[in-house]
């Protein structure tokens, strides 16, 4: 699978931007899985997976995940689906 030049894409400025509700998370609140899932439309078993997987950045307290509202931005920003045109011009 190609990778993305995020630098590159965001040099370009196709860095794509973030929903709304998402933009105004603050950047060291802390959310809990079932949290995380509600606003970005998924189960929280996903969500928990995501963090066991690390494919979202998490810490773990006393066997819970927790997710800092940076790394849920930053999750959804490289998550986001791109133009095809986008992709190639920043492989």
């Amino acid at each position: 699978m190609d990778q993305i030049n995020y630098e590159k894409e965001k040099e370009l400025g196709l860095t794509p931007s973030l929903n709304d509700v998402l933009n105004v998370i603050e950047d060291d609140a802390v959310f809990s899985p079932d949290q995380v899932a509600h606003l970005v439309g998924r189960a929280p078993k996903t969500v928990r997976r995501w963090c066991s997987e690390g494919r979202i950045n998490a810490y773990s307290w006393g066997g819970r995940y927790v997710v800092y509202g940076v790394d849920i931005k930053a999750f959804m920003k490289k998550a986001h689906n791109r133009k095809k045109h986008v992709k190639a011009i920043c492989q």
